[in-house]
């Protein structure tokens, strides 16, 4: 897979990215969470760049590249990918877990979404 197939992924990735933020933002203003949102944000980092666009790193990319001689750096940088893609897994995860908490009336949860 030729790596400028992935650019695009990652043009949408950081759109989706840019629209959290401008959310999280309204969320600070004023102390308010669209729950709808979160869950369509949660939604597609769990879909798209989780499922699809990380899946396609870790097992045809990374796969591929584990079957070749690697400059060091260049494995470094192969698992420095896969170490943030499981820690956007788990800022995904918590900002779902706070969501729901925050559904629940939960009040230090507005906070816990803001910081994901």
């Amino acid at each position: 897979m030729p790596t400028g197939q992935l650019m695009p992924e990652h043009r949408l990735i950081e759109r989706m990215r840019a629209l959290l933020k401008r959310e999280l933002s309204r969320i600070q203003e004023t102390s308010k969470a669209d729950q709808r949102f979160i869950e369509i944000a949660v939604d597609f980092f769990r879909v798209y760049t989780d499922f699809c666009h990380h899946g396609k790193e870790e097992h045809i990319l990374f796969g591929e590249l584990e079957a070749r001689p690697l400059f060091p750096e260049h494995r470094a940088m192969m698992e420095e990918l896969t170490r943030e893609h499981a820690f956007a897994r788990e800022v995904v995860k918590g900002l779902l877990e706070a969501k729901e908490r925050y559904g629940r009336g939960s009040n230090e949860a507005l906070a816990d979404i803001i910081k994901r």
